[in-house]
């Protein structure tokens, strides 16, 4: 009885220890097959001369939503005072094209392009205008409310202090062609 438990066990040891080198042979493997290529980013071009200062409109880059809004001269004024009472007023811990890195954060101050997310949860945007009355930030001047942390986000996509959560909306890579359309999803 001793001999069959003893042969039971070693035969059972040496098929761990044989599944165990397969999976470490496995590994190594794996690990000398090279980095692989990242996945090609699609781009969506398209004409942004149809938008209106201050009427969103959404659009599909590879299943994610993206706002675009157009903004008017007094909107991009509005920008230029809310510094005080955002988290990250000039950005530098933000995600953003390196172009975008400006009191705009976009390429061309008349046209904003976000991801239309929130930051905390991924929770849709909602864009709020200066005279809805629906924001509980005093002097609102316009932006963006985050509806399931209740976060509030300037016309810029910077958050307010007042938000749940202190970062600032995700601004996608994008650039515009020669015949000035926008492109999502490259710098260029």
């Amino acid at each position: 009885m001793a001999a069959s438990r003893r042969l039971y066990l070693s035969v059972t040891l040496k098929l761990m220890a044989l599944f165990a080198a397969g999976v470490a042979f496995f590994i190594l493997l794996s690990a000398l097959g090279g980095p692989e290529t990242p996945p090609e980013t699609k781009t969506v071009t398209l004409s942004v001369t149809h938008l209106v200062a201050g009427k969103p409109e959404l659009v599909d880059w590879e299943g994610k939503p993206i706002l675009l809004l157009a903004r008017s001269e007094p909107m991009r004024t509005a920008l230029l005072s809310s510094g005080q009472r955002l988290v990250d007023p000039t950005s530098s811990t933000s995600h953003q094209p390196p172009a975008a890195a400006n009191v705009y954060r976009s390429l061309r101050p008349e046209l904003f392009v976000t991801l239309a997310r929130g930051t905390l949860i991924g929770c849709p945007l909602e864009y709020v205008a200066a005279d809805s009355g629906a924001s509980p930030i005093a002097n609102w001047q316009g932006g963006f409310h985050e509806q399931c942390s209740d976060a509030w986000y300037d016309l810029a996509g910077r958050a307010y202090r007042h938000g749940t959560h202190p970062r600032n909306l995700v601004i996608p890579p994008h650039h515009y062609d020669a015949q000035g359309r926008l492109v999502i999803g490259s710098n260029e």
